[in-house]
């Protein structure tokens, strides 16, 4: 009797998981993650494991392990081609071969990483991107481009981080290089936060020097931390606001995922935008 108990609580158990995995429309495949934005994978990371109330050190000392390095140096890959493809109207653009072949491409770029509010894992690795490609040679600024609470922690970080620019709180100089040469152009990384439910305007062009000039604009996303409408509503307001995404960075992928993302299905890539109303406008 008592096996036959255990047997009936482990199949019930089983049942409820399968019930709950149902229920739960949160994204975890990355085809489904590109699906719902409607833009391709540009590569997946695992930003380090550190609590809210590690801002500073992740600004001060963080440097990538070789696995990391290798993660975000095919997405800084990625990015090359993806700023190829937009200056060149679109044209087909073959990806890069390691090393990146040209990162001085990226010098004069804003790329702004966009993120739904509270994805503090997206944002962290945002700010490691950053730390990366300074590490590789360029002169990189990190700009907090909305003022959202879920970052407050990484906003008073940014302005006791740089007291030789307190006049600019939101923006600082992650400067990795080997090099001291300063006459080389920003490249300039803007976290952005988008809150869908959100009543008051969300500030989705702080602190960029001169907007409109050179500009990518990607999607950082930890799986899991959402479904598809909240996706779908995400690419709706920031089209609306600055432009469609060039393409979306995974953040922890689910290991037991073996999808790419690199091929979005066609019509969730030429649906028309959501009419999703800006928040404030």
């Amino acid at each position: 009797l008592i096996g036959f108990g255990i047997l009936g609580a482990l199949l019930a158990g089983t049942a409820l998981l399968i019930v709950l995995n149902k229920r739960d429309r949160r994204l975890r495949r990355r085809d489904d993650i590109a699906n719902a934005l409607g833009v391709s994978v540009l590569g997946s990371v695992y930003p380090s494991k550190r609590t809210s109330a590690d801002w500073a050190k992740l600004l001060d000392d963080w440097r990538p392990n070789v696995s990391a390095l290798a993660a975000y140096a095919r997405v800084v890959r990625e990015l090359c081609a993806a700023d190829r493809a937009r200056s060149e109207d679109g044209a087909a653009v073959e990806a890069a071969t390691d090393p990146p072949d040209d990162l001085s491409q990226l010098a004069g770029l804003d790329l702004i990483v966009v993120t739904l509010a509270g994805d503090l894992r997206a944002a962290r690795a945002a700010v490691e991107l950053a730390a990366v490609v300074s590490s590789l040679g360029l002169r990189v600024d990190l700009v907090l481009a909305s003022d959202h609470p879920s970052l407050g922690k990484l906003s008073e970080a940014l302005a006791s981080h740089d007291s030789e620019r307190a006049s600019e709180p939101s923006r600082v100089s992650i400067d990795r290089r080997l090099s001291e040469e300063d006459s080389q152009p920003l490249f300039t990384v803007a976290l952005t936060v988008i809150d869908p439910a959100a009543e008051q305007p969300v500030a989705l062009d702080a602190g960029l020097d001169e907007p409109g000039e050179r500009r990518l604009i990607i999607v950082a996303f930890t799986s899991g931390f959402a479904a598809a409408n909240d996706l779908e509503d995400l690419t709706s307001i920031l089209t609306l606001a600055l432009g469609p995404p060039a393409g979306v960075l995974v953040v922890c992928p689910d290991p037991a995922d073996t999808t790419t993302g690199r091929q979005v299905r066609k019509r969730a890539a030429e649906q028309p935008p959501r009419t999703t109303p800006v928040p404030g406008t």
